[in-house]
């Protein structure tokens, strides 16, 4: 089981989305897979898409794991670069991980 590290692990009950630098969870993921959401429970894929951060599916921000990114969009992006130093929402690509809890 992979494990999805998180800086702010408040999930939803329902629908929860994750988005992520990279392609790197697209490779490593497929739908139905399990993962440890970093000694918070397990979830279980239910989506992956990959997007340039400009482009995301407003269902990721919406149902976003931490509270402050479902605000808006562009917390989403303050808090990527933050994280990753990026600086360009046009060039940036991102997975979005869509999961539930496996408790559900």
């Amino acid at each position: 089981m992979i494990k999805i590290k998180f800086k702010n692990p408040i999930f939803n009950k329902g629908i929860n989305y994750t988005v992520r630098l990279g392609e790197k969870w697209a490779k490593v993921l497929d739908i139905g897979d399990k993962i440890n959401l970093d000694g918070n429970g397990v979830g279980i894929v239910s989506r992956i898409d990959v997007s340039y951060f400009s482009l995301i599916n407003p269902v990721a921000w919406i149902f976003n794991h931490d509270p402050e990114c479902r605000k808006s969009k562009g917390h989403l992006w303050e808090v990527l670069k933050q994280y990753y130093g990026i600086t360009d929402p046009l060039k940036t690509v991102v997975t979005s991980i869509e999961f539930y809890l496996e408790n559900e």
